[in-house]
């Protein structure tokens, strides 16, 4: 607002008359001034406490990607040994069926196609979900 405004507001509001050079704009003017000084300084304090928290964020952000994803990569080399113990004992009842010569090995039966098909969804699961938890705390930092 310029001075003429701000003279035309107190004279519809009060019906005083000023003139630009009253002295009661030397005090606006002083308030302006140390209010911008103010807030200059507030803006500086607080774009130092949003780099800060920025860096705290990214590096917690950071650590727990790391842990994420040496969780999934232990988790992942469990799963396979797992799945490797589980075909060899699969694989122990046909051989010993091979060597008694009886009838040939069972065919594999629905449940064990699933067991085996479950065993390699459960990895996908567990890291579509550390990577959706991941997805929304970056979404949620931003």
């Amino acid at each position: 607002m310029n001075k003429r405004q701000l003279i035309a507001a107190l004279v519809e509001k009060s019906g005083i008359k000023l003139t630009e050079d009253d002295p009661a704009f030397l005090l606006v003017d002083l308030n302006l001034l140390v209010l911008e000084s103010r807030t200059s300084e507030a803006a500086i304090q607080l774009e130092a406490a949003t780099e800060k928290f920025n860096a705290v964020t990214t590096r917690n952000v950071d650590d727990f990607v790391s842990v994420a994803n040496e969780a999934l990569s232990k988790f992942m080399q469990r799963t396979n040994e797992i799945k490797i113990s589980l075909d060899n004992l699969a694989a122990r009842p046909a051989q010993a069926g091979a060597v008694a010569a009886s009838a040939s090995p069972p065919a594999p039966t629905k449940s064990s196609r699933h067991g085996t098909l479950l065993w390699w969804l459960l990895p996908l699961v567990f890291g579509a979900g550390v990577l959706v938890g991941v997805g929304m705390a970056f979404a949620v930092l931003k």
